[in-house]
Order: C-alpha cells, then sequence, then structure tokens
C-alpha cells in the first residue's frame, strides 16, 4: 500500500511539473500574441497571409517547447531517480523544484514585458543612447530619464497585471487538462514516456 501511494504521490508530483510546463507554453505564446498585435503595422494584411503568420508561430512554438522542455526535464527526471528514496526526500525536492519553476514563470513573465516595451521605447532611442553614454553621460541621461514621460505606464501596469493574473490562473486551469492527459497512459508507462516526450521536446524536433 506505502508503495502505491508513494507512486500516486510522485505521479501527481510529475503532473504539477507538467502543468507549470503547459502554463510556461501559454506565458510564451500569449506574449508573442501581444507583441504582435501591439506593433502590427496598418498595412499588414495587404502583403502577408494567414499561411505565413501561422508558419511564424509554429516556428516560434519549437523554441518555446525547447525552453519549456528544458526546465521541466530534469526536475521530472529526479522525481523518477528518487522513486527508491523516502517520501520525505521526494517532498523536498519536489517542493525546490516548484518553486523554481514559479520564479522561471516569473522571471519569463519579466523578461516578456522587458523585452516588450524595450521594442516600444528603445528600438529607436537605444543607439542615441548607447553613443551618448560614451560621448555625453548628461545627454545620456536625459535620454534614460526620458523613458518615464515617454512609455505609456498605463498599458505597461496592465501589462503586468495581466501576466500576473495568468501566472495564477493558468495552472489551475491546466491542472485538471494534465490530469486527464496523463490518465490516458497507466503510472509506469507515463513515468517512462513523459521524461522521454520531455527530451525531444528539449530538441524541438517536430
Amino acid at each position: 500500500n506505502n508503495h502505491f501511494l508513494l507512486m500516486d504521490y510522485r505521479q501527481t508530483l510529475i503532473q504539477k511539473y507538467l502543468t507549470l510546463f503547459f502554463s510556461l507554453m501559454a506565458l510564451f505564446l500569449v506574449g508573442r500574441v501581444y507583441f504582435f498585435i501591439d506593433f502590427m503595422p496598418r498595412n499588414f494584411w495587404e502583403k502577408t497571409t494567414w499561411h505565413e503568420v501561422l508558419h511564424v508561430f509554429f516556428s516560434a512554438l519549437r523554441y518555446d517547447l525547447s525552453i519549456s522542455s528544458a526546465f521541466i526535464f530534469f526536475p521530472v527526471l529526479g522525481t523518477i531517480f528518487l522513486i527508491p528514496f523516502p517520501k520525505k526526500i521526494i517532498e523536498t525536492w519536489g517542493s525546490v523544484c516548484f518553486w523554481c519553476i514559479q520564479i522561471c514563470l516569473y522571471f519569463s513573465s519579466i523578461l516578456i514585458l522587458v523585452s516588450h516595451y524595450f521594442f516600444y521605447y528603445y528600438s529607436d532611442h537605444f543607439n542615441i543612447f548607447f553613443w551618448e553614454f560614451w560621448e555625453n553621460w548628461e545627454n545620456s541621461k536625459l535620454v534614460f530619464w526620458s523613458f518615464f514621460y515617454e512609455l505609456p505606464l498605463v498599458n505597461l501596469c496592465l501589462s503586468v497585471l495581466g501576466f500576473l493574473v495568468l501566472i495564477n490562473i493558468l495552472p489551475r486551469i491546466l491542472f485538471p487538462l494534465t490530469i486527464s492527459i496523463s490518465d490516458i497512459f497507466s503510472k509506469k508507462i507515463s513515468l517512462i514516456l513523459i521524461p522521454i516526450l520531455l527530451l525531444l521536446g528539449v530538441r524541438g524536433t517536430f
């Protein structure tokens, strides 16, 4: 009985990892769609087809899959290798991995927003800032502090709030879906299949 309880606990732990994996993939997708809509030229659809857009998004999905799989692969692999060890050790390992992945979700959201608003503002101003940094520090400071006047701070605050909501809501929405998917396979098969699929995901081979 204890053995089956430990197997159930490990499977639940891996399901939580996979939920965070899907959450990370969803964050990347939301960030890319947000970037696409915000910076799409007015005459974009006159020169571009849906097929080309979908092709670009599909190509970007491979990079998202590779990064997300790499983050989740080692926690899953560690959980499987720790099967012979006591539950206390696995609980400690699970807690450490869970918080590391949570930090990864927040850090990824920050990178998405930074890259978004860097492109919004510093795509036009960064060269000025860079050269003025070496030639005239006072002018460089003016460029830097103009960030707070020219950047849409309301949109920025709403974006931050939106991503915070997503980070907290996505795992709750995706966890039941992850359970239903993992229940398709037996516990032993899923413990073998999931690391293999993640390893393929790290390579982005599809």
